[in-house]
């Protein structure tokens, strides 16, 4: 990411045109980083509720199991947001195809 003149990225980035493909992308990312999440929290609470009195080990599942939790919200955090701007640009794109048949339709 650059510090200054972000427009100049957003103009060197080509424009998603198969948004569905895209979404399915995220989708297939969004399920591998939940299964390593999930992993990671669950190792947290086998850790920390395990037979051992070790207190580092109940200190490091503490860690796992808040690293787990905190990684499945920022994960469905960016997939939220990730999937409304797919929306909107879905949303903007049929909207010019509308407007291009409107204006075809008129001139005829």
């Amino acid at each position: 990411m650059k510090f200054f003149n972000w427009a100049e990225g957003f103009r060197e980035q080509p424009i998603i045109e198969d948004i569905p493909a895209s979404v399915t992308k995220v989708e297939i990312t969004y399920w591998v980083w939940m299964g390593v999440s999930m992993i990671i929290f669950l190792l947290g609470l086998a850790l920390l509720f395990g037979p051992s009195s070790n207190s580092t080990q109940k200190l490091f599942g503490v860690f796992f199991a808040l690293e787990g939790s905190i990684q499945i919200a920022i994960l469905k955090l960016y997939v939220h947001i990730r999937l409304a701007m797919y929306r909107i640009m879905w949303d903007n794109q049929k909207r010019i195809e509308m407007e291009i048949k409107k204006s075809e339709l008129q001139d005829m």
